[in-house]
């Protein structure tokens, strides 16, 4: 996951039928509202190409290469009734989110479809759920502007950049990991923030199904490539002094950071385990 600064993308976006549907909505009926929205989802299906050359045809939750037709606009916060919720506890959905493109990101189905893993078995994907820190008032209606941005959101979002910080890759695997552990080296536990931000990361993998099998093998191999690219670059650096050697390994690495290339916060990672700014 990298950062996306979705503001960047308003300056192309055509708004003018969302802004009359995200106005009428509000006029309706519970069910008169999902009816209206099954009936209106190619209002943002027709962003999809906008959102997909800004993600630079990548998924913006996995990186993962992705062709234009296979991407779909995700509703970050669901735009109908919630899954996953507590026992006895039901929510509509962030229904007036359903033609708010500030709410819009986009997802492979990988990760957007609520499926089985082939490999683990377990139920991955991130479907209807929308998980919030336990204890937290979740927006309705009539609590949506006291309430939008004071929910413990679980699950970490490409376009808020600290978020992008809290997962990081295993170099053994490729698989992603919380960059932060709620323990230290002895097994003592450090803090409740650290812990939050720690099951925030695990639950995103989980939920929006980043260790995909393939992509962790992708990222493996990636970042082995990169970190043989690396050494190969200090060893020039310290023993030949060669500058041609040099630029040609320093180009060959900066290949690896285009922004259309898959997995480049696996790239950053290894540079940055090795000490090398690009």
């Amino acid at each position: 996951m990298r950062y996306l600064n979705k503001k960047k993308l308003r300056r192309v976006l055509k708004l003018d039928e969302l802004d009359k549907a995200r106005e009428y909505i509000k006029t309706l009926s519970d069910e008169e509202r999902s009816k209206y929205i099954d009936d209106n989802g190619h209002l943002w299906t027709a962003l999809r190409g906008e959102f997909w050359r800004f993600g630079d045809h990548k998924c913006w939750y996995s990186e993962a290469p992705l062709n234009e037709q296979c991407g779909q606009i995700e509703h970050f916060r669901p735009k109908k009734r919630l899954h996953g919720l507590a026992k006895g506890t039901k929510h509509i959905g962030y229904w007036w989110g359903a033609f708010d493109w500030e709410n819009y990101r986009l997802a492979s189905q990988v990760s957007n479809i609520r499926v089985t893993d082939y490999l683990s078995g377990k139920k991955v994907g991130k479907g209807s759920y929308f998980p919030l820190k336990e204890g937290t008032q979740r927006a309705t209606q009539k609590s949506e502007e006291e309430l939008y941005e004071k929910e413990h959101i679980v699950l970490l979002d490409p376009c808020c950049k600290s978020d992008v910080r809290l997962l990081s890759f295993s170099l053994d695997s490729g698989k992603p990991i919380p960059t932060i552990q709620p323990y230290n080296n002895d097994g003592e536990f450090l803090s409740d923030e650290d812990e939050w931000k720690n099951q925030r990361a695990l639950k995103t993998i989980d939920y929006y199904h980043l260790d995909e099998g393939s992509w962790n093998t992708d990222r493996k191999d990636l970042m082995d490539e990169v970190a043989i690219l690396c050494d190969q670059l200090i060893n020039e650096k310290t023993n030949n002094g060669n500058s041609g050697k040099y630029d040609e390994l320093r180009d060959d690495l900066t290949e690896y950071l285009e922004k259309h290339e898959p997995f480049t916060a696996a790239v950053k990672q290894v540079l940055k385990e090795k000490s090398l700014i690009f």
